[in-house]
Order: C-alpha cells, then structure tokens, then sequence
C-alpha cells in the first residue's frame, strides 16, 4: 500500500493526461527516428503490432499494452469504475520502457486515467510506472515520452 501511494505521486507529477480524444480509435505514434525530435500520434487499428522487439516472438499490440494497464490499475480505483479502452493513447517513448499507455475511466463520477509505462515482453512485462490519476496535460505526456522527470529523490 504504501509503495502505490509513493507512486501516484510520483507519476502525477511526471505525466498528466490530455483531454481524451473523441474518436473511438486509441492512437499510437510510430517507434521514435534519430532523426525525427518528436513522435507524432496516429489513429492505428487496436489489433496491429506495436514496433519494437518481443524476445518471445510476440509483439505488444495496443490492444494487449491497454489490457495490461487496466488489470494493473484497476485495484486503485473504486468498485465503481469504467475504463474506456478504445480511447486508449499509446505512444512510443524515447527511453525505456518503450511504451506510455494511457487508458481513460471514470470513478465516482470524475473523469481519470491509467497510465502505465510498459516494457518486457508480452509474457513479462515490465512496468517502470503505473498510477490512477486524473488526466494528464499534453506537456505532461511529452515529457513522459521524452523521459523528463519532474522529481528528485
């Protein structure tokens, strides 16, 4: 208990979501290029293969990375929340882990958000950060992309 609670803080003040996005569709940006500064978002079919190796032959999918983070977080909710898995945002990260996953919900009327940041492989994965808060800004998100941490310690 007492890690989760050292955790919310810490993500919270790393990534803060975004309004979610209307569509229906998650959105993942491509694997980050040197020579691209900034990945950028793109609608993608839930079911298609992340970029990135899988030592065990599989790959993420934004389907399994947003079902990963939901079964993660979904104890730190109460009873009563609703995930919103098609409106999942999936972004490549530019450090390890290589994958930001932020999955909209709803509890006790308020709007919030899983956000895990997802490594390993689909058989182990590996989870640096994971935390239910409320939406995090679009500066917040990049910065988790990038790698920015706004703690010491």
């Amino acid at each position: 208990m007492r890690n989760r609670l050292l955790v919310v803080p810490v993500i919270a003040l790393t990534i803060v979501i975004s309004a979610c996005s209307s569509t229906s569709e998650g959105t993942r940006s491509p694997a980050p290029q040197p020579e691209s500064p900034m990945p950028s978002a793109s609608a993608t079919a839930s079911a298609e293969p992340t970029d990135g190796p899988a030592a065990d032959g599989e790959q993420f999918t934004d389907e399994i990375l947003t079902d990963l983070c939901v079964e993660k977080t979904r104890s730190y909710y109460s009873a009563d929340v609703e995930f919103f898995p098609a409106e999942a945002r999936i972004e490549a990260r530019k450090v390890d882990p290589p994958w930001l996953v932020i999955v909209p919900s709803r509890t006790l009327g308020a709007e919030s958000a899983s956000v895990c940041t997802i490594g390993g492989t689909v058989s182990a994965p590996i989870f640096e950060a994971n935390a239910a808060q409320t939406p995090p800004t679009d500066q917040e998100i990049q910065d988790a992309i990038d790698g920015v941490e706004h703690y010491t310690g």
